[in-house]
């Protein structure tokens, strides 16, 4: 398997064009491009340009007939769709590898195009495609998550060794379960820091103050994960067993916001549990923890503001 197999996308968006760009520096000729969206395609092209790549814009059926490897980068309430249509066109066929990108679908959603004799291959790289030009930042050393049929999977870890991806591999039946555990490390981490811009902002800052004084703690939290793990990296009053502490807090949330009540005493109660993992706590500090994180009678802290 040479690495001058020809590549097509379908969906050139964030995912699509950082995987397009990084297989063209590394020898991948992306022949064609199909999508719906002029300004996404002007945007593809413009990046391909610069790698030394035509990629010609096409119907999703000629991309396909036009490449060895073809990548399905849309939406993922499409991809099933899109397979569909390219083999209603007979558009994929064997010695075709044909590949979606879906952290939540299995390459099961593939079947219309391994019945036509195609490999299947779902190729999830594990990142946050925040935009375009952040994807092709970010996209090299991440992990990717790969499952599909042999043929499939052998193409896989070839693409990942070329992209410098650490590949593994999961029972498709648990997929669901692994994208819940990435959109919990990316997504909420996102959501969590926001709950936070509306704490700070009850304080009386600045969203754009409080977000500039939060990242040096958020960077300095991911950098103790990456060099302690979990759950040595913890700090904070439940590390230390302090429960007045965390009384305050859920008292004055009562006053201010109380609709973080809730969420609170959840992460609260599943802090505690991380904690009581690093040995420190005594069994009695984690008891009047958890009572403290009990939910609030009545329901969970009042209304929305």
């Amino acid at each position: 398997m040479g690495g001058l197999r020809k590549i097509a996308i379908i969906g050139p968006g964030r995912v699509g064009t950082a995987l397009a760009v990084h297989l063209a520096r590394r020898g991948y000729p992306v022949a064609a491009v199909a999508g719906r969206s002029r300004a996404s395609l002007d945007r593809f092209l413009a990046k391909l340009t610069v790698e030394g790549m035509e990629p010609e814009i096409a119907s999703a059926a000629e991309a396909a007939r036009r490449a060895e490897i073809v990548f399905i980068t849309t939406p993922d309430k499409v991809i099933g769709d899109i397979a569909a249509l390219l083999a209603e066109a007979a558009a994929v066929h064997e010695g075709q590898v044909v590949v979606q990108t879906s952290g939540a679908l299995s390459s099961a959603v593939l079947l219309p195009a391994a019945k036509c004799g195609a490999s299947v291959l779902s190729f999830h790289p594990l990142q946050s495609f925040a935009t375009v030009e952040r994807g092709i930042e970010l996209l090299p050393g991440c992990s990717v998550v790969l499952d599909g049929d042999p043929a499939g999977i052998e193409v896989g870890g070839e693409l990942a060794r070329v992209l410098g991806l650490h590949t593994m591999t999961i029972p498709t039946e648990v997929k669901p379960l692994y994208h819940a555990a990435a959109c919990t490390a990316s997504n909420y981490l996102v959501t969590l820091v926001g709950l936070s811009l509306d704490l700070l902002e009850e304080c009386g800052l600045d969203r754009g103050e409080a977000l500039r004084a939060l990242l040096p703690l958020i960077r300095g939290t991911v950098e103790n994960v990456a060099a302690l793990g979990v759950p040595e990296a913890l700090t904070g009053p439940i590390e230390r067993g302090d429960t007045d502490i965390l009384r305050g807090h859920l008292e004055a949330m009562g006053r201010r916001l109380p609709r973080l009540d809730e969420v609170y005493r959840v992460l609260g109660a599943e802090t505690v549990r991380l904690a009581a993992r690093k040995g420190r706590l005594s069994e009695e500090d984690i008891v009047n923890m958890l009572a403290v994180f009990e939910p609030a009678e009545g329901g969970a802290g009042g209304t929305c503001r």
